[in-house]
């Protein structure tokens, strides 16, 4: 019987880890298709960091429904800093165009340029790097200073978002080079993001999070 009740034991882990791989695949997926409007991401971000922590940590609630309902009650508090946080990405964008097309005609300058964009990336990537679940747990914070925070944490602890990052675009480059790999990335990214923000809040708040 000893034998039976193992095996038994096994099956049970087994299906409760592919429930959970499935949650982060379908999860990751309704964010994708709810961030495909361009004005919806940072909604769909905030929600996505939710559920995220919440299968991370889990904790015992209807994720799905989960998902919807922050999606809507954090629409209007989340996406006037995604505006803002979109128009810096599209303008360094442009910089980065111009002076890559200036340098390739052999102007020395924009190399410059280009070095200032790409300090420019960086900053930005501390400034968002944990913005998104900061404003999905605090209601009463203010964009600014979510992007404060998002700064502070960054900075304090960078092993994570060094982590994060480096996983985001290993992510990307594999769906580069293999296309039908994006169904799996935003399971993996909802994942890989969400455990690297739940420890750098532990390490970073081990009382709050206790």
């Amino acid at each position: 019987m000893k034998p039976k009740k193992r095996l038994s034991e096994k099956r049970i882990r087994l299906l409760a880890l592919l429930s959970k791989i499935t949650d982060f695949l379908l999860l990751g997926l309704i964010a994708l298709v709810c961030s495909l409007p361009v004005i919806t991401l940072g909604a769909a971000a905030a929600a996505f960091y939710t559920v995220g922590l919440s299968l991370i940590r889990k904790e015992e609630r209807s994720l799905y429904k989960t998902f919807f309902s922050v999606f809507r009650s954090e629409f209007r508090h989340v996406t006037p800093t995604w505006l803002v946080l979109l128009l810096c990405e599209l303008l360094l964008a442009a910089n980065a165009v111009f002076y890559f097309i200036m340098a390739s005609n052999g102007a020395i300058w924009a190399q410059f340029g280009l070095g200032v964009c790409a300090a420019g990336v960086l900053g930005l990537s501390f400034a968002a790097g944990f913005v998104f679940p900061i404003l999905a747990k605090n209601d009463d914070l203010l964009g600014r200073d979510a992007i404060k925070v998002s700064f502070y944490l960054a900075g304090r602890q960078w092993k994570w978002w060094t982590l994060k990052t480096v996983v985001q675009a290993a992510v990307f480059v594999a769906v580069w080079f293999v296309p039908f790999l994006v169904i799996l990335a935003p399971g993996v990214l909802l994942f890989s993001n969400s455990f690297c923000y739940d420890r750098a809040f532990r390490a970073q708040f081990p009382k709050k999070t206790a």
